[in-house]
């Protein structure tokens, strides 16, 4: 039974299973209401970190980003770590290296690279990770990683472009 797929995210089906022949629920998850869902909460998570980072000194923001991007990237190096899989912790553990040197680049020279590191980092986790092996990967969590880091990039990006010096945050 599928119900209109405008008014509902699921599309529910009763499986016969086991040798009792028990009956189940399945809740197949309809892609599109939950990748929208999923952005959705990256962004709220997004604008809750931009919050919490307004509320302390202006000239810790720019170190604070940095570090959050450099978090960001080594979260799938432990993911990786739980595949044990040579080749995939390999290319996260450059991909985390890539990464704090863009969150080095912006604390030392101009924000603006930290809005460039947040902005690429979703590309990395679609094209660059092995969705292949990446079975310990929440199927979630990518999703909500591109909405919250293209929000953190565009927040970034707009406090460099609202502030007249471009190498350092200031209010």
């Amino acid at each position: 039974m599928k119900a209109n797929s405008n008014t509902s995210v699921y599309t529910v089906a009763l499986i016969r299973s086991g040798e009792r022949g028990e009956v189940s629920l399945f809740f197949h998850r309809n892609q599109n209401c939950y990748m929208f869902l999923e952005l959705a909460i990256g962004i709220t998570l997004a604008g809750l970190t931009v919050l919490i980072i307004q509320a302390l000194p202006p000239e810790i923001h720019h170190k604070i980003y940095a570090v959050a991007l450099i978090i960001a990237a080594s979260i799938y190096v432990g993911f990786s770590l739980l595949s044990q899989n040579t080749t995939w912790i390999f290319t996260e553990t450059i991909g985390v290296i890539i990464f704090s040197a863009i969150a080095f680049l912006g604390v030392k020279f101009s924000p603006w690279f930290l809005a460039m590191g947040w902005l690429i980092h979703p590309a990395w986790d679609l094209f660059i990770d092995n969705h292949n092996l990446n079975l310990f990967v929440p199927h979630w969590y990518p999703t909500v990683c591109i909405g919250y880091d293209i929000a953190i990039a565009s927040c970034i990006a707009w406090k460099c472009i609202k502030t007249e010096e471009n190498s350092r945050f200031s209010h």
